[in-house]
């Protein structure tokens, strides 16, 4: 740790500000797990509008992602954080005051807008202020953050649910948004702010990431295993503690706190599982393949009822899930310093769009059993979830393999 005044500094400057505003963008993120009883019982919410309300959230935060680079680079994060965290903040409110589902798709949408810069300007705030080689090690400490703020929206906020109800959740967060927005402005400067872009410059240079094959041999599975991960973490792994394996909601926020924070080591072990490859002797894709298989089969038993009320196995389970990941990095590396910035918000794009999907998808499957029988389906949806990526992991062997094989033939004529 720096312990020069121009390390204190930077930390007051940047980590501070920005490490509340991704704690906050994953609180509000995952806080439907949370509220998903109440909305059942005192709106009457169905799964399926569940899965839509929720969704919103992560529909809207993957389409913002084009425009908040440009902004980012035009405006610096400085403004653009403030802006963007007002924005959420009054969707937050908006939430806490609605009763309608389609007033409640509507604001969770303006949250979703609003937290869309919670990663993307802290990682750009940490590039301008800290030296090249510690910018890994402060992205992992702004994750951690992150999962920080994801705890809280665990038993903490499950707590304040129950003494004062979920509207005043909604409100709590809300204001933190707020708060976020004004440390931001009151703290942050930007410097070495980069010659922005063209909108058209960052659309055909988004274009040339999603022609390329390598993209497309990783960005399935990269895109389906994380956004099942988003979307089970930050909805529905709450109601499945409670229709599946059968807790209260009380008991099944202790095990939402158990997931948050295994979610947290996880991204704490980041820059371990990068290099878990060359530790090894094989390739990092090779890391990722056997930790989707293993996820899958954790998934599979979860599903078919083996030990489902061990915290071991699903704390070991999330875990694993985290090594996918180390996607960000291959795609950095692939494209190179000048492209990275893209490359990941390509992936963020499809990693988004996925779990708004299967949010989404999962709600709708899971309505078509009476609420009688809930627990069936809860099972068949999360199942239909990890076939899914049982294609994904086919797709990645498949496509990574038949490239190798392309390079040694390539290798040999020559």
């Amino acid at each position: 740790m720096d312990q020069s005044a121009g390390g204190r500094s930077r930390w007051l400057i940047v980590m501070l500000p920005f490490g509340l505003g991704y704690a906050v963008a994953m609180g509000t993120r995952s806080i439907n797990a949370i509220l998903a009883h109440p909305l059942e019982t005192e709106l009457g919410l169905t799964s399926a509008e569940l899965g839509v309300i929720t969704a919103t959230f992560l529909i809207t935060f993957a389409l913002a992602q084009l425009p908040l680079g440009l902004l980012l680079d035009r405006w610096g994060a400085r403004v653009t954080h403030a802006l963007f965290f007002v924005i959420g903040g009054i969707g937050m409110i908006l939430f806490g005051l609605a009763s309608d589902p389609v007033v409640l798709a509507l604001a969770r949408g303006l949250l979703g807008i609003g937290m869309a810069t919670g990663l993307m300007g802290a990682f750009k705030g940490i590039t301008e202020w800290f030296p090249r080689d510690r910018i890994a090690y402060y992205n992992g400490l702004i994750l951690a953050a992150g999962g920080l703020g994801a705890v809280l929206a665990t038993s903490p906020a499950k707590f304040l649910e129950g003494e004062f109800g979920w509207r005043v959740v909604c409100f709590v967060f809300g204001v933190a948004a707020f708060a976020v927005a004004a440390i931001v402005l009151l703290l942050y400067r930007d410097r070495n702010v980069a010659t922005p872009t063209s909108f058209r410059d960052e659309v055909s240079g988004l274009i040339a990431i999603y022609r390329d094959r390598f993209f497309w041999a990783i960005a399935p599975l990269f895109a389906i295993n994380a956004g099942v991960f988003i979307a089970m973490q930050g909805l529905w792994f709450g109601p499945w503690f409670q229709k599946v394996v059968g807790l209260t909601p009380q008991v099944s926020a202790h095990y939402l706190l158990a997931v948050t924070l295994s979610m947290t080591v996880g991204y704490l072990c980041g820059g371990w599982f990068a290099s878990l490859g060359k530790r090894i002797g094989r390739p990092a894709t090779f890391v990722i393949g056997v930790a989707a298989a293993l996820g899958i089969a954790f998934q599979v038993a979860l599903i078919v009822g083996i030990a489902e009320r061990s915290l071991l196995l699903w704390f070991v389970y999330i875990f694993v899930v985290q090594v996918v990941m180390v996607n960000y990095a291959l795609l950095a590396e692939h494209f190179g310093q000048e492209r990275a910035g893209r490359a990941v918000t390509a992936g963020n794009i499809l990693v988004f769009l996925a779990a708004a999907i299967a949010q989404f998808g999962f709600g709708i499957i899971a309505s078509l059993w009476p609420s009688t029988d809930a627990a069936t389906g809860f099972r068949v949806a999360f199942a239909v979830l990890v076939a899914l990526q049982a294609v994904a992991l086919v797709w990645f062997v498949v496509r990574l393999t038949g490239a190798k094989a392309a390079a040694a033939s390539q290798d040999a004529k020559a």
